[in-house]
């Protein structure tokens, strides 16, 4: 994003949770000049779109290819660095992981999805990490 001059970013996190400020930190981490923009704390937002129950609703009703139901919806937080699953029944210790449909990603624990094992490794120097498969990340050099 940095590199195509996109600054601004905006994440389907809610004010409930820690998530909103997970998302704002990691943005960060990538661009220090982003600009994160919170829908769930616009009231214009809220107020012409609805929750989340009255979204997946609309976008099911338009035909378009949503892969959680209404019921679903609340439990997964994702954005272009990955997806978070919580509440519900993975709030339980005797829960697996096993019960997500990842909806970014693949189910490692089913034996019929291959997945190529991979070496990769990290330089560390005092601490930080500078360096992937070796080659140096300006963005790891922070």
């Amino acid at each position: 994003m940095k590199e195509d001059g996109v600054n601004i970013w905006g994440d389907g996190s809610t004010y409930k949770g820690n998530d909103i400020e997970r998302f704002y930190r990691y943005g960060l981490l990538t661009n220090a000049e982003l600009q994160i923009y919170k829908p769930w704390l616009d009231t214009d937002f809220i107020d012409e779109l609805g929750g989340r129950h009255e979204m997946s609703e609309f976008m099911i009703a338009c035909g378009f290819d949503y892969k959680m139901s209404v019921e679903k919806a609340y439990s997964t937080d994702s954005n272009m660095l990955g997806a978070t699953h919580e509440a519900k029944d993975l709030e339980f210790l005797n829960s697996s992981v096993k019960i997500v449909n990842p909806i970014m990603g693949v189910k490692f624990w089913d034996e019929s999805v291959k997945i190529p094992a991979e070496v990769v490794t990290v330089r560390f120097e005092q601490g930080h990490p500078v360096a992937l498969n070796g080659k140096p990340s300006a963005m790891m050099l922070r």
